[in-house]
């Protein structure tokens, strides 16, 4: 019977050597401006529920 594979096993015995990726500017640029945008607009959320005195927690809502 075969011993059985694990992922482990496999990145164990996968060829170990430096490869380049080459992006273009641009995929970098937009990514770049979304993860600007993310974190923007996470700020603006969170300064607005700091300012407001609202919590976007489960536990804070009232469900009755």
């Amino acid at each position: 019977m075969p011993s059985p594979v694990t992922p482990e096993t496999i990145l164990d015995n996968a060829p170990k050597k430096t490869r380049v990726l080459r992006v273009d500017a641009n995929v970098v640029a937009y990514f770049g401006d979304l993860l600007s945008a993310m974190r923007k607009g996470l700020s603006e959320g969170l300064a607005n529920s700091v300012r407001t005195g609202q919590s976007n927690t489960a536990s804070a809502q009232n469900l009755s």
